[in-house]
């Protein structure tokens, strides 16, 4: 009876703690590891195996195939997306020597989203079909196209059942973030 590959460390209470590639795990003492390690697994082990889903008779039994599923959906199937950043500008007020971030000067033009671009971007969002959204604003320095943030958080507030905003900013803007602050809590 095949077994599928098993990986193994220490557990704390002096037991091991295997574990397949589709997340199924056990706890053994060293004396299974040895029989695992040299082929010599005993009928009761094998049959522990195989109920637990860490053994199959036959490829494309349905053990086999219950294990491929699990290790498929762990690996490969994509979630419901409830998580996405933004970047409505890459312009920023600094110039800080430490930042990462592609970036230009305040002034220069063409580096913001333009309304196609977020009636394309509230597009999207609408067809997601989380309950719940957490939106990010990364830019350059989010904060200087406020007016694309409030309307992202509107549209959001009003077609998710809940709604985390995250604006990642350098703090440059002290009476915009605190207007928007302020029409956030009075909002809720």
């Amino acid at each position: 009876m095949p077994v599928v590959p098993l990986k193994f460390r220490p557990h704390q209470d002096g037991l091991l703690l295997f574990a397949d590639d589709a997340g199924g795990y056990f706890k053994s003492d060293h004396a299974f590891l040895r029989r695992y390690a040299c082929d010599q697994l005993t009928s009761g082990d094998l049959a522990f195996l195989h109920v637990n889903g860490h053994a199959y008779n036959a490829v494309g039994d349905l053990a086999y195939s219950g294990f491929e599923h699990r290790f498929a959906e762990r690996l490969y199937l994509p979630r419901e997306m409830d998580y996405v950043i933004l970047v409505p500008t890459l312009r920023c007020n600094l110039a800080c020597g430490y930042c990462q971030v592609s970036r230009v000067n305040e002034a220069t033009p063409g580096f913001d989203w333009d309304d196609s671009t977020v009636e394309a971007v509230i597009g999207f969002l609408d067809s997601l079909s989380a309950r719940k959204i957490k939106v990010e604003f990364q830019g350059g320095e989010p904060l200087l196209r406020l007016d694309v943030i409030e309307r992202i958080r509107d549209f959001c507030s009003q077609r998710f059942d809940a709604c985390e905003l995250v604006i990642c900013t350098n703090v440059g803007f002290h009476a915009e973030l605190s207007r928007f602050f302020h029409q956030e809590v009075s909002h809720l």
